[in-house]
């Protein structure tokens, strides 16, 4: 676990002062005025560089140990500082999000909508209930279902209104063109009869 206490290793310690001991019994068995046998010397001699070979070993081995696990804590630090600061730019980053949502202006809230007396008067008693006006989002829900709705029903009568505007102006216009030819029947038929008027007046002369 990273930041854990490091418990010291007290075999280290131990090695060096028999190593220190076993120095000086060394030191003892080959000074010049050791006064005992070579046998004895060579043999005692041997044990004690074999016992400092081995402590060696033992020494070197805890070092090995020592910097790998240096190495490996050195590297979990690494990979919570990293995982620390990968949390770091995440919270920055959700916090701007969170900001652009505050600042953001939602399309819905540039649309005039009916008044809350209006929707309260022709909603359907199921988009008012108690529950959904508690709730804001629910409330607004409902309150652009209403105005989309009543826009539907307008745009629908709009255009009703423009179909029997202009069924009224073909019509019209079939009047129109009806009126003119009787105009032109009846400037005809006066034409005829003064015509006619002459050729009766032409008859009646001696």
């Amino acid at each position: 676990m990273v930041g854990a206490p490091v418990t010291p290793n007290p075999l280290p310690a131990q090695l060096l002062a028999s190593i220190d001991e076993l120095l000086q019994e060394l030191d003892t068995l080959v000074s010049p005025s050791s006064s005992l046998p070579h046998d004895v010397i060579r043999n005692a001699s041997g044990s004690i560089t074999a016992q400092l070979r081995d402590h060696s070993r033992q020494l070197t081995n805890i070092v090995r140990e020592a910097k790998q696990h240096s190495s490996e804590d050195r590297l979990m630090k690494d990979q919570a500082h990293l995982g620390l600061q990968n949390l770091l730019y995440e919270r920055r980053h959700l916090e701007r999000e969170i900001e652009k949502c505050r600042q953001f202006n939602s399309i819905y809230q540039e649309i005039p909508l009916h008044t809350m007396d209006e929707f309260m008067s022709i909603a359907p008693e199921e988009a008012k209930t108690e529950e959904v006006l508690k709730d804001e989002h629910q409330l607004l829900l409902r309150r652009l279902n209403l105005e989309l709705s009543e826009r539907t029903r307008l745009d629908i009568q709009k255009k009703q209104m423009i179909a029997e505007k202009e069924r009224l102006l073909s019509e019209n216009k079939k009047a129109e063109g009806g009126l003119d030819s009787l105009v032109g029947d009846l400037d005809s038929l006066s034409k005829i009869a003064v015509e006619l008027q002459g050729k009766m007046a032409a008859l009646e002369l001696p």
